[in-house]
């Protein structure tokens, strides 16, 4: 048990560490900043036009990138529904970059270790 704790914390030390350095990245930045910009203008419109609260516009844009969609929020309005297949189009895509900027950058420094003989 303690062991897969000491294992968790490594692996997560590892996420942060990779993410400081994306954030670093030009590539990582670009990608980071539209998705930024994605989740505040989504949240924007649905806290105006569906006259939502600001969490629940930001959960709603989150659950909807991430593709979970619980379903306990939807747009009403005709706006709002042509918005979302708009916003989804798009922010899905922004989504999967990120994660695959992340993937691969993790898959990167897991190489490199390899490689020079460090513990994995």
């Amino acid at each position: 048990m303690m062991e897969s704790v000491l294992v968790l914390i490594i692996q997560t030390a590892r996420l942060f560490k990779s993410l400081g350095r994306i954030a670093a990245s030009d590539e990582g930045q670009g990608v980071g900043m539209l998705l930024a910009l994605q989740l505040v203008l989504g949240a924007v419109f649905y806290h105006q036009v569906e006259g939502w609260r600001w969490v629940d516009s930001f959960y709603f844009c989150v659950a909807s990138l991430t593709t979970v969609g619980y379903g306990d929020l939807t747009p009403a309005t005709d706006e709002g529904k042509i918005f979302t297949m708009v916003y989804l189009v798009t922010g899905i895509g922004l989504f999967v970059s990120f994660g695959a900027l992340v993937a691969r950058h993790l898959l990167d420094e897991r190489v490199r270790r390899h490689e020079s003989g460090e513990s994995a």
